[in-house]
């Protein structure tokens, strides 16, 4: 998958989530009000069947058909108990001579401020109200209707949430696809310059966006990085061209005169210098060899040095003495000029000595004939 794909489909993911809770928060709100509602209309018919009792309760609801018959016509279930909560009498025949919960509900006081509570009825939610009116026997008539339940708003909710979750899903997937866009093509472009530069071209560079910190800040990250690419790789051509024409000069030197020997074609009298110049080049080849070896330590991060209190001045006459022959051969006049005191110093003298030796066989190499 994609790093677009990934982020339109993490913004369709958020959106979704996010319309779920607030379709759960409004299943919740919805039934809060639902249950207010239910709550009026209860008082609201309890106050209707009420003024519809104009006379004693047993002289209009003498048996139960014409409580069937009052219930049917407000659209409501009613129940006349007993003080104790036993049913005498139930519009829908079914709770006779059951005792309900009623609790406090036949209080006076209950009555007169037409209380409302919610009871369990046959496996049912009801919210029941009394209806203010006595009747013999101290029997009360209670307004009963069905209270919903949080099933009953997520089925009112249910075509609004899908609807609401279409065109969230829709509204995300343009969104996400254009802001992915806008983060995923400068990332595309530091692959594609990523690739470029493996295979060799170190002159790509990338676009910063500019509405993008973060991408803005990769960006030139990344052309820093190839600039630093290109210029170890420049640094790597110079020095191998260098290498190459440090190592052919003491080669070829050693490949020619070491012929001349084998053909006879140096005099007796000159074999000695002869074979003092091949030795000579041969040092100085395993010298640019040590060299190398060093240099593949230090990139690798394993040169070490051993540090010690050292003369500097011994260092300094063994390089002298070393590079006298050396010089002679070459006709190059070579004069040395250290100090009869010591020179202490706290370093390696391995180091110190190949540095020495590096800028003396420089200096010969380098230098004119008869300098």
């Amino acid at each position: 998958m994609t790093l677009r794909q990934r982020l339109t489909g993490s913004y369709i993911y958020v959106a979704l989530a996010g319309l779920l809770l607030a379709s759960l928060a409004g299943a919740v709100l919805a039934r809060t009000f639902q249950v207010r509602a239910a709550e009026r209309s209860v008082r609201l018919l309890t106050a209707v069947v009420a003024s519809g009792v104009e006379a004693p309760i047993e002289d209009r609801l003498p048996n139960v058909a014409a409580l069937e018959q009052l219930a049917h016509a407000e659209g409501v279930r009613l129940l006349l108990v007993e003080p104790d909560g036993t049913v005498h009498q139930d519009s829908q025949n079914s709770l006779e001579d059951d005792k309900l919960p009623v609790g406090d509900l036949l209080s006076e006081e209950a009555i007169n401020t037409r209380v409302v509570r919610q009871l369990d009825m046959e496996g049912e939610s009801y919210f029941i109200s009394p209806v203010p009116l006595e009747a013999e026997d101290n029997r009360r008539l209670l307004v009963a209707i069905k209270s919903g339940s949080l099933l009953d708003a997520w089925y009112w909710l249910l075509p609004m949430v899908i609807a609401l979750c279409a065109l969230g899903t829709l509204a995300a997937w343009v969104a996400g696809s254009q802001i992915a866009q806008r983060i995923a093509r400068p990332v595309e472009a530091l692959k594609v310059a990523a690739d470029k530069i493996t295979e060799g071209d170190y002159e790509v560079r990338v676009d910063a966006p500019l509405d993008i910190t973060e991408l803005q800040t990769l960006s030139k990250s990344f052309n820093m990085m190839a600039d630093e690419v290109r210029s170890a790789r420049q640094t790597q051509r110079d020095f191998l061209a260098n290498v190459s024409h440090d190592l052919r000069t003491p080669l070829t030197s050693i490949q020619g005169f070491s012929q001349a020997l084998m053909d006879g074609a140096v005099p007796e009298e000159q074999g000695a210098r002869v074979a003092g110049i091949i030795y000579n080049e041969a040092t100085r080849l395993s010298r640019l060899v040590q060299d190398l070896l060093d240099l593949a330590r230090i990139e690798a991060g394993r040169f070490s040095m051993v540090q010690r209190d050292i003369n500097l001045k011994t260092v300094l006459e063994r390089c002298s003495e070393k590079f006298k022959p050396q010089a002679e051969s070459l006709g190059v006049t070579f004069e040395s000029k250290i100090t009869k005191r010591a020179l202490p110093v706290h370093g390696d003298a391995d180091r110190l000595e190949q540095v020495v030796t590096n800028l003396i066989d420089n200096a010969i190499t380098y230098a004119q004939d008869g300098g």
